[in-house]
């Protein structure tokens, strides 16, 4: 029996890393996803790319690195290599771009890199590769006809070009070839057309001249069949016709007139075209001919119409006149017309003709006015003549031609004006006579003077109280020879005078002639004012046929009292003391025509006037006294009314400001100055005489303001302004002040605290110190203030220990029995420098003698050095002198260490001079 084969290491290690790249993919699961499963890129033409989208999702929990490739000719992929995070999706393009038609397959290989996780995804890729077509609507065989359309009209039309193959493609350019004044297209470039796709192209024909249109529109393209396609473009234009008859050739002839004749002939305009034919102007080069042609009734001929024109010949000069018609229009082959016109004049005698008849009758016109009538003359002649004209007769001053002689042009009529002005009533009469070619010629003149006069022409209302009116009635007669009819009665001014009349615009009123029934009218004056008013009654109404107003003068004089007041105000106090009264003097005057009476109506207690009531006769005055009594503090405004009969300011106001004071207060009553000191308050006497008063170390000062009832207005409303600062040794000032202010409020309380002051005199740091109040009685006034200096000082106890300085002291020798029983005499020790210690005493720091008794230790600290650390210590009792400054001592030992023979050989006393000034 054979032995087994022996199996290679590289193929076992092999096997081993497979089956553990299998389990670890089994064990994660797949890592990523791609959408779509299969990538359809459509459908394209040759050498037009196709692109399509996948999506790569990562469903693993960490970053991903992908690699991307493709297999299949004309197929590529952006980009090549993805990094793709945890959870999040990356997008990638894969293209085709070939050049023959077919269907065609590839692959794209996505793939994770690593070693022991690598996967991959296949994604089947296809691309259909087909020939485009492109077809015209309509086509090329077909044409395009835009129709027909009037010359300066436009019409439009569209050319579809089809894409009936299934991948898009390129129209390159379209243009037109023809004559470019009819037809237009939007330019167009190289344009693309979807498969199944459609471009509409746009073509305008908007022509210039009448008749048939063509072009051609060439579109180019490579799936074009042909690439070069020709569509016909065609259009007819419509336009009107114009012709004339007769034709301008043969031209208009008037033959042969006499100069002042004219003579009419008609122009025919006809429309041979197919549109309307719009004549816009007809115009002649010559004055002697003329052209009867309005635009806006007679300026359009429809198609196979016709419209005459009147053209008339009236010759101003003898001989030959030619001139040209032109007709302007829009026939766009000739849009001007010229009709030659002909014509001419001979001279013929002249030959007035009056158009008048035998008498010119004016009718009734009133005196004073005027009416007016014309003669008529015609010269049927062929000269001109100037015709003559004069007035005769009893009345011919009341007649007026002008002017007196006139020139009348062959063919013309002139007229010559004729007024008639009567200065009389009755029927008035005169002779108009015309000479003419034949001699001269007379006319009759007719026509009657009328006149109206009514009265009375004015009414006197002489004096009325303003306020009041006056009434008067008055009858109106007319002792004119025309009757009035009365058709209103009104006022210029019906507010001051008031006419009532049984005249209304339902009922008008006839006033005879010569005064045979009157008009009776009631009249009320009623003045607004003072002074002299005037107005007028109009009456309205008729006669001798046409309208006319007359006015009936009214006047009257308007009378009333009149308050004028000296000064006029407004009248401003400044400050007042609350509660107390301040007058100012008034003048008042009556400057009216009546009584004035006048009463005071104060509208508040702070504004009086005396007397509050009078009363003065015109031209009269009175003295007046307008008080001020301010009730509180501040700005105030009160108002005094006057009320009077007076015609303005019934009601006068008095306007009145001030401001409300405080009256004086006396600083050194109502403030008073507390001193603490521990558990002690104390309420000092204060003179506020700037003698410095001298207090306890540490003493704390506190004011108080205090409010009795008999001051209670001075104070309630007053601001005190407390400050203080700290003085040196010669009372200067040191430092800025510490300011505190306090306004008294309306509380009820009798005694107000100044709170927060924190004022304490300490001889370290606060010695001496300026206490000031000051306060004003109002923001003008002077500041009226109290000072008063403290000062820390005084004979006190004090336990705080404080340091010394021995520089000299005594120990006096005695005499002791040593060991061996000999009489030893002792020496006097005298020390310089020894420390001491003051820690309770009486005294007072600022005396200049004898300052105080305390109670001391001394110790020889300074001598221990050299003395073997032997030390002694003394207590006792000093008197010091000069502000504290020197000190003289007797203290008894209470420790002494130094050897024996040094104690027995001096006294258990020391006298001591200490110097304190170290300590201060």
């Amino acid at each position: 029996m054979n032995a087994p084969a022996r199996c290679p290491w590289w193929l076992l290690a092999a096997s081993a890393f497979s089956l553990l790249l299998a389990s670890s993919q089994v064990a994660a699961g797949q890592q990523f996803d791609i959408h779509p499963p299969q990538l359809d890129l459509g459908s394209t033409a040759p050498g037009m790319p196709a692109r399509s989208l996948a999506c790569v999702t990562n469903a693993s929990g960490s970053e991903l690195e992908i690699s991307l490739t493709v297999r299949g000719p004309g197929f590529s992929v952006q980009p090549t290599r993805l990094r793709v995070g945890a959870g999040a999706q990356q997008w990638l393009e894969v293209s085709y771009l070939g050049y023959s038609a077919g269907q065609f397959t590839g692959e794209l290989l996505v793939e994770t890199a690593g070693l022991l996780a690598g996967e991959e995804h296949r994604v089947p890729l296809r691309v259909t590769v087909a020939q485009a077509r492109l077809v015209t609507v309509p086509s090329p065989t077909a044409g395009l006809d835009l129709g027909a359309v009037a010359v300066g009209s436009e019409s439009q039309g569209t050319l579809r070009v089809r894409n009936s193959g299934t991948s898009p493609t390129v129209l390159d350019t379209v243009f037109l070839e023809g004559p470019p004044d009819a037809f237009s297209v939007d330019a167009l470039g190289r344009t693309l057309v979807d498969s199944q796709g459609e471009l509409e192209i746009t073509v305008r024909f908007r022509p210039l001249g009448g008749g048939p249109h063509e072009a051609r529109l060439v579109l180019l393209g490579p799936d074009l069949v042909p690439p070069r396609t020709y569509v016909p473009i065609t259009g007819k234009a419509l336009a009107p016709r114009a012709m004339v008859s007769p034709l301008p050739q043969v031209g208009m002839s008037f033959g042969r007139l006499s100069l002042g004749e004219a003579a009419t002939s008609p122009l025919t305009v006809l429309n041979e075209g197919e549109t309307d034919l719009r004549i816009t102007a007809v115009e002649v080069s010559s004055a002697d001919f003329s052209a009867a042609f309005d635009p806006g009734t007679a300026g359009t001929v429809p198609p196979g119409g016709r419209q005459q024109v009147q053209v008339t010949f009236r010759p101003r000069y003898e001989g030959r006149s030619e001139a040209r018609l032109t007709i302007t229009c829009n026939d766009p082959s000739q849009p001007r017309l010229v009709v030659p016109l002909l014509g001419s004049a001979a001279v013929a005698p002249p030959d007035i003709a009056i158009l008048n008849e035998a008498t010119i009758d004016f009718g009734s016109v009133a005196m004073g006015k005027q009416a007016r009538e014309y003669l008529l003359l015609w010269n049927r002649g062929g000269v001109p003549y100037t015709v003559a004209v004069a007035l005769a007769g009893q009345a011919a001053e009341e007649f007026a031609v002008e002017p007196p002689s006139v020139l009348v042009q062959p063919g013309d009529v002139r007229r010559v004006a004729i007024d008639f002005a009567p200065r009389e009533t009755g029927p008035r009469a005169a002779e108009l006579q015309v000479t003419v070619p034949t001699g001269v010629q007379p006319l009759r003149l007719l026509g009657v003077g009328r006149f109206l006069d009514l009265t009375p022409t004015a009414l006197d209302f002489d004096k009325a109280v303003v306020g009041t009116t006056a009434r008067l009635v008055a009858d109106v007669y007319n002792f004119g020879n025309a009757d009035f009819t009365v058709t209103g009665v009104v006022s210029s001014d019906p507010k001051i005078f008031t006419v009532r009349s049984q005249v209304s615009p339902g009922n008008k009123f006839v006033l005879p002639a010569n005064g045979l029934r009157p008009l009776p009218l009631a009249v009320t004056f009623s003045p607004p004012a003072r002074g002299v008013f005037t107005g007028a009654v109009q009456l309205q109404g008729y006669w001798d046929g046409s309208f006319d107003t007359r006015d009936i003068l009214l006047n009257g004089t308007g009378i009333a009292a009149d308050l004028e007041l000296h000064p006029t105000g407004p009248f401003d106090f400044d400050h007042v003391v609350v509660g107390q009264a301040e007058a100012r003097t008034i003048v008042a005057t009556n400057t009216g025509d009546t009584d004035l009476r006048v009463e005071a109506h104060p509208e508040s207690d702070e504004a009086t006037v005396e007397p509050d009531t009078f009363a003065l006769a015109p031209g009269e005055s009175a003295t007046l006294r307008l008080l001020f009594r301010p009730a509180a503090l501040g700005n105030r405004t009160a108002t005094v009314q006057l009320i009077s009969n007076a015609v303005q300011d019934r009601a006068l106001p008095l306007q009145v400001t001030g401001k409300g004071a405080l009256p004086f207060v006396d600083l050194e009553r109502v403030v008073t100055v507390i001193a603490s000191r521990a558990n002690r308050r104390d309420t000092l006497a204060v003179g506020w005489n700037n003698t410095p008063l001298v207090l306890h170390d540490g003493t704390k000062l506190d004011l108080a303001f205090c409010i009795p009832p008999d001051l209670r207005t001075a104070m309630v409303g007053r601001k005190f302004t407390v400050e203080w600062v700290g003085l040196d040794q010669n009372l200067d000032p040191q430092g800025g002040p510490t300011t505190h202010e306090l306004q008294i409020e309306d509380t009820g309380e009798s005694r107000l605290l100044l709170e927060q002051m924190n004022l304490r005199l300490l001889e370290q740091s606060n010695r001496r110190v300026r206490l000031k109040i000051s306060t004003q009685d109002h923001p003008n006034a002077p500041v009226y203030s109290v000072s008063q200096i403290f000062e820390a000082g005084g004979w006190k106890w004090e336990f705080e220990a404080k340091p010394l300085v021995s520089f000299l002291s005594v120990r006096p020798s005695r005499t002791y029995t040593d060991r061996n029983g000999n009489r030893v005499h002792g020496r006097t020790e005298r020390l310089i420098g020894l420390p001491a210690l003051a820690f309770f005493g009486f005294h007072n720091s600022e005396s200049d003698g004898l300052s105080g008794i305390h109670v001391t230790a001394i110790g020889n600290v300074l001598e221990a050095l050299s003395t073997e650390n032997s030390i002694a210590v003394s207590m006792g009792v000093a008197l010091s002198f000069y502000k504290d400054h020197f000190m003289l001592g007797l203290g008894r030992d209470v420790y002494d260490h130094r050897a024996r023979d040094q104690r027995l050989g001096t006294e258990d006393f020391i006298l001591t001079v200490k110097y304190w000034g170290l300590s201060r």
